[in-house]
């Protein structure tokens, strides 16, 4: 359910100005996570993505649900995929979340609350 993102599938976002429609439709609902490794927010959000994780998997919504995800401070591509989120997407804040239903964007956010993740998948009640 929560994968990080190959270097391929960054390369490809930041020469063609968006994700694959294959990793954007990786799962009914793709959620894609940008973000660098020393970001607080970060930090709690990793904290509670195990928790998140069991409750995709007991719920009844019949979605699939994939978490993909890149720390791209620690990445080769750095520079390039700074200049890609904050050129191409527009969005200077970290941690960078956007929201796919069937390969299409539904929401963008930027830090959200283990109760908000799971409303914006269907999961439960904010």
């Amino acid at each position: 359910m929560m994968r990080k993102l190959t270097n391929d599938e960054c390369l490809y976002a930041t020469k063609n100005g968006d994700f694959s429609p294959e990793t954007k439709s990786s799962a009914a609902k793709t959620v894609i996570i940008m973000t660098q490794s020393w970001c607080p927010q970060w930090k709690v959000m990793e904290m509670y993505m195990g928790a998140v994780e069991k409750k995709i998997a007991a719920s009844a919504s019949g979605d699939s649900v994939e978490l993909l995800y890149v720390e791209y401070d620690k990445e080769p591509f750095y520079e390039e995929f700074v200049h890609f989120k904050e050129t191409v997407l527009k969005n200077f804040e970290i941690p960078y979340l956007r929201f796919y239903k069937n390969g299409e964007l539904t929401s963008e956010s930027n830090y959200v609350s283990e109760t908000e993740l799971l409303f914006r998948l269907g999961i439960g009640e904010k």
